[in-house]
């Protein structure tokens, strides 16, 4: 018999009342902070389902989508929770099960072990284990499967890709384990999933990315607009376009808003099935897709002079596609203006940066390493 997790160790312990009334009223606002799961049905859902409402004695309420998942329930294909980019509990709030769901949402537990992992992050693997239990309700590996599930779910229906890249993609070893996969998760085939999208391989791969929250892209286009490094990148109001480097070599990427639809559009060219995970995790972090926006607002509209000043579709803060990228803007940008910084990193990348190894109308080059800045002549 299925029961609640227990959470008397870690955060506070979901009030299912609270849940339970938040769920009648069909309540956006807690989107991302709890899933409930129906009994009678196998589904769970998120906040703000369409579908009938259910018994209340039939219902079960969890912290993720992976600790519902790995109590067996599958995700609803009304609402869609399994397309929801985090949740509060998904924030964590420890450092370390914070970096640790970074790390597999970039594909750590693809490739390597949890013994691998945890000695990333400095702890054994028995320890990070139960942090995981304890904030999330799901182990890592869960957790890592719940997250290639739905990566693989998203490029089978938005994508022409044939299954094997799909598997490949998404941490399969075989189109063979991506179909079990996707029947076990979501009860249905790669084939329904796919409805009648033609299985030839794409010049370029477009995926459709989700935002948690009310969701308006224009601030952080307006932010990379004048900030796009001459060679490497490209931006407009609506789009921005910019060389990555990936395990295979280079790419081109390309991030446009998505009015119809809600969230981003996103493109990658070529195809590059095994950098995918990477390249989500990071268009996330670029556009700050997971933010809790709803909870982010209610906090500063206590103040009565930021209240009228607070975008209807809340604050999301701009993010860097990579580390050492972000350093060295920084530190060029100091004491002079944004345009005068992006000059400079214009030249940086035009006489550091590695030259892109096939042919791009307007984009040439790829950042420079830490490598390849140390050996060159400044």
């Amino acid at each position: 018999m299925r029961t609640n997790p227990d959470f008397s160790t870690g955060p506070p312990p979901l009030d299912p009342d609270l849940c339970w009334r938040a769920w009648v009223r069909r309540d956006r606002r807690f989107e991302g902070r709890f899933y409930m799961g129906v009994t009678s049905t196998g589904i769970y859902c998120r906040p703000g389902c369409p579908a009938r409402l259910p018994a209340r004695r039939n219902v079960l309420f969890f912290r993720s989508a992976a600790a519902a998942e790995s109590d067996g329930f599958r995700p609803c294909h009304r609402c869609r929770p399994d397309s929801l980019p985090g949740s509060a509990a998904a924030a964590g709030t420890s450092a370390i099960v914070s970096r640790a769901l970074r790390l597999i949402e970039s594909g750590a537990l693809d490739e390597g072990s949890l013994d691998t992992l945890a000695a990333r992050l400095g702890v054994t693997s028995r320890w990070l284990r139960e942090l995981f239990v304890r904030q999330i309700g799901a182990a890592p590996l869960a957790v890592a499967q719940t997250r290639r599930a739905h990566l693989a779910r998203r490029l089978v229906e938005s994508s022409a890709m044939p299954l094997e890249d799909v598997a490949a993609a998404a941490g399969y070893g075989s189109a063979r384990r991506l179909r079990h996969a996707l029947q076990r998760s979501f009860g249905r085939s790669a084939r329904t999933l796919r409805a009648r999208r033609a299985g030839t391989r794409p010049a370029a791969l477009t995926l459709h990315l989700t935002a948690r929250g009310a969701f308006d892209p224009t601030p952080a286009f307006a932010f990379l607009l004048p900030r796009a490094i001459p060679g490497m990148e490209i931006a407009t109001p609506a789009t921005w376009r910019r060389a990555v480097r990936i395990e295979s070599g280079a790419a081109i990427v390309e991030v446009s808003a998505d009015p119809e639809r809600g969230g981003l559009r996103l493109r990658i060219q070529p195809p590059a099935p095994r950098a995918v995970p990477g390249i989500v995790a990071r268009v996330s972090r670029v556009f700050d897709l997971g933010a809790d926006v709803a909870g982010i607002a209610a906090e500063l509209r206590a103040d009565p002079f930021l209240r009228a000043r607070m975008p209807a579709a809340g604050i999301r803060i701009t993010g860097a596609w990579d580390a050492f990228e972000m350093g060295v803007r920084a530190i060029v940008g100091q004491q002079i203006s944004v345009a005068a910084a992006r000059t400079l990193l214009g030249r940086i990348v035009e006489r550091c940066g590695e030259r892109l190894p096939f042919a791009d109308e307007s984009l040439t080059h790829l950042f420079p390493t830490p490598v390849a800045l140390a050996a060159c002549d400044l």
